[in-house]
Formats: C-alpha cells, sequence, structure tokens
C-alpha cells in the first residue's frame, strides 16, 4: 500500500503498489561526556525513502533527506546551574507534484533551542528558548484567509510555522 499525495492535488490516493518502493534509513550516534558535568552529542540520520507513482520511482514528498543533531549540557560542579543547547540541521526534500505551493522541493533549514535552569532544594527555574533562529515556513497553508477555496490546502507543512518563542519557567519537586 502507499499513500500518493503526487496524483491530485485535492485528494489523497491510497493502493497497491505497482512498481518498486523501499526505505533505507542509516543512523549514526556519538556521545562525548569530557568530564562528569559536560556532555556532547552527535545523531545524523540519512533517509532514502522513494515509491513508484505514475509509473516513476521518486523521493517521497514532504520527507527531509537528512537530519543532524548536534547537544551539549553543561551543569556547573555543584550542580547549581545547568545549561542546554540544541542545534538542529534538517535537510530538503521534494513536494507533491500537484502542489499548490510555487516551488517543487523545499531547502534545508536550521532550529536551535537553549536552555539555562538555575537548581534550588525544592524548586528548578529555567528559561529557554525554541527556534531562535526563528526560521518559518513561508506560505504554509496555502490561501489560509480562505479556508473555504478550492485553494485552500494545508496538507504541506514541511518545516517550522511559529517562529521563535521564548519561555520562562519553573520546577517543584515534592517528596
Amino acid at each position: 500500500m502507499i499513500v500518493d499525495q503526487d496524483a491530485s492535488r485535492d485528494n489523497i490516493y491510497v493502493y497497491n503498489l505497482s512498481g518498486k518502493s523501499y526505505s533505507n534509513i542509516a543512523q549514526i550516534e556519538l556521545k562525548y561526556t569530557p568530564i562528569k558535568t559536560w556532555e556532547f552529542m552527535a545523531a545524523y540520520r540519512l533517509s532514502d525513502v522513494k515509491s513508484t507513482t505514475n509509473g516513476s520511482l521518486k523521493a517521497e514528498p514532504l520527507k527531509n533527506s537528512y537530519k543532524a543533531i548536534l547537544n551539549t549540557s553543561y551543569s556547573t560542579p555543584k550542580q547549581t546551574w545547568q545549561f542546554d543547547f540544541t542545534a538542529q540541521f534538517n535537510g530538503g526534500g521534494r513536494m507533491p507534484e500537484y502542489s499548490s505551493h510555487s516551488y517543487s522541493s523545499f531547502s534545508s533549514y536550521t532550529i536551535i533551542n537553549a536552555q539555562i535552569t538555575k537548581k534550588f532544594k525544592v524548586v528548578e527555574l529555567y528559561l529557554g528558548g525554541e527556534n531562535l533562529t526563528n526560521f518559518t515556513q513561508k506560505d504554509p497553508v496555502i490561501s489560509a484567509d480562505n479556508p473555504y477555496s478550492s485553494d485552500f490546502d494545508a496538507s504541506t507543512i514541511w518545516g517550522p510555522i511559529i517562529g521563535r518563542k521564548l519561555y520562562l519557567g519553573f520546577r517543584l519537586k515534592i517528596e
């Protein structure tokens, strides 16, 4: 069974495959702790996912070709402060052929998240940010201002639709 997003802009077809399809995924993850309170992590995933639609073997639409993550976490020696930083690199991909978008593929993009935590006996205070690069997909919903039109299309979202987000909070430990 395959889900064909290329056959029509208005419908998604599910049918038995007549042709080839495959999914090859390779992933590697490395962790390194130079000192007890400092950790590094790097991960990389390569995706090669294809299926036959309309007699042609092509990459699955809206799937990233790769994803890489770099993370570091550091705590002070008495573990009263913690600093976390994550960078996520997302590879580009193919848009459905009958997409309402004016482009046939999407580019790679990067997201950065960070957080600082101050730890007390029963309370932890934290300040952080998500998507600090403020990357968002341009026009993720086609004809968003007219949801009843035949052009309305919310099915081709491939990236973040919410920009930079800052937050502040606390955790209370109750034992």
